[in-house]
C-alpha cells in the first residue's frame, strides 16, 4: 500500500504531514496546518498549497510530490527533459503525470531510476515555465 503524505505550504514554511507534531485540517472555508505539542495546540497556519506524495522516489531516494520539478534522463536516446508533476484527469489520462511543454507525459514506476527531483514550484517558481 502507498504511503499517504502531504507537503503543505504555509506563509511560515513548508511542512510534511503526517508528522507527529502537525495535523492537516481541510475545510470548505480554507485549509490550515496545526502544530501540536504534548501540551496541546501550539499554533495554526493557513495552507496556501497542499501537494500529495506520489508514492514514488527518484534515483536518489527523494520522495516525489505533486508540484515537484523533475529531470527525466532517457536511456533510449529520446533525449532528456524537465517537467512538473501534476495529477491529470482528462481525456484518456488519469494519474500522476509529468507536464512537459503543456502536454502530459507518463510518470512510470519502472522509470524512477531515470527521474531526479530538481526542486518544487513553491521554492523554485521558475519551474512552472518547464511545464508550459
Amino acid at each position: 500500500m502507498r504511503e499517504i503524505e502531504f507537503r503543505v505550504v504555509t506563509p511560515v514554511g513548508i511542512f510534511h504531514v503526517p508528522d507527529d507534531s502537525f495535523s492537516l485540517v481541510l475545510h470548505d472555508t480554507g485549509h490550515r496546518v496545526q502544530m501540536w505539542s504534548s501540551d496541546g495546540l501550539v499554533d495554526e497556519f493557513p495552507a496556501t498549497s497542499i501537494d500529495q506524495y506520489t508514492g514514488l522516489k527518484d534515483k536518489n531516494g527523494v520522495k516525489i510530490f505533486e508540484g515537484d520539478g523533475l529531470y527525466f534522463h532517457h536511456d533510449d536516446g529520446e533525449g532528456n527533459y524537465a517537467g512538473v508533476v501534476e495529477w491529470i484527469a482528462g481525456g484518456d489520462w488519469l494519474g500522476w503525470g509529468l507536464m512537459v511543454d503543456g502536454s502530459p507525459d507518463e510518470l512510470l514506476v519502472d522509470h524512477s531510476e531515470s527521474l531526479e527531483v530538481i526542486g518544487n514550484i513553491h521554492e523554485n517558481p521558475e519551474l512552472i515555465g518547464e511545464s508550459k
